[in-house]
């Protein structure tokens, strides 16, 4: 060890006053950096969550192949899992339901995706554990946080349709309202007639969200660090 110290003391003697400058620097902003994690881990503990968000069709949809930690702090610690095919699944569901198996397609904001619970514990993954003690059934997750019933109307159409569900549950809560009125999926027309906002009126208004959130999902590690 001390002669290790001597060639440490030797080498930065010798060494370029430049570099020298330049490994104290990095060697205080990586103490900072440790100093500033721990500070805010003891005293400001923060919510921990995975980059879900993304907009397919002009609706609000989840990334697919996705598998990590949501947690806020005191209240709850979970595992989230996207297949992918956008829904909160461990696996992947087949076009057609298995035979004689009743498919059951579950669809809502946060409340059926399950904020807070993790995978087997959402309410659409009990419902098929109690159903399951006197019948064959499947059922799907198809909940998305933060959506309206007008969302999960296209979502229903541009999403669930494919997989034949045999029942559709919408799961309709009282801040879905706010919700419909914000996002502005359907128009009433002069004649009273209510009709989905066209493909084109909504990538139109998102391109400049989606711009943003796919350049901040693509920066290495952004993922890892918003869970950890």
């Amino acid at each position: 060890r001390p002669r290790r110290c001597e060639g440490m003391i030797r080498y930065l003697r010798t060494a370029p006053e430049a570099l020298v400058n330049a490994m104290l620097v990095s060697l205080s902003l990586t103490l900072a950096l440790f100093l500033g994690e721990w500070l805010v881990r003891t005293f400001a503990p923060q919510q921990l969550s995975i980059p879900l968000g993304a907009t397919v069709d002009g609706i609000i949809s989840q990334r697919p192949n996705i598998h990590g930690r949501y947690a806020v702090p005191g209240v709850f610690d979970t595992t989230v899992t996207i297949n992918s095919q956008r829904l909160r699944s461990e696996s992947e569901y087949g076009v057609e339901p298995p035979a004689e198996v009743t498919r059951i397609a579950v669809l809502g904001d946060s409340f059926t995706f399950g904020i807070g619970a993790s995978d087997g514990e959402t309410y659409p993954a009990q419902l098929e554990r109690m159903l399951r003690e006197t019948v064959r059934v499947q059922v799907i997750n198809a909940g998305v946080g933060g959506t309206g019933t007008g969302e999960q109307a296209r979502r229903l159409e541009l999403l669930v349709k494919q997989f034949h569900p045999h029942i559709v549950v919408l799961t309709a809560i009282s801040n879905d309202v706010d919700d419909d009125l914000d996002r502005g999926l359907f128009v009433l027309s002069s004649s009273g007639e209510v009709r989905p906002r066209s493909l084109q009126e909504l990538t139109a208004e998102e391109s400049e969200t989606q711009t943003s959130r796919n350049l901040t999902n693509v920066l290495p590690g952004y993922a890892y660090l918003s869970q950890h």
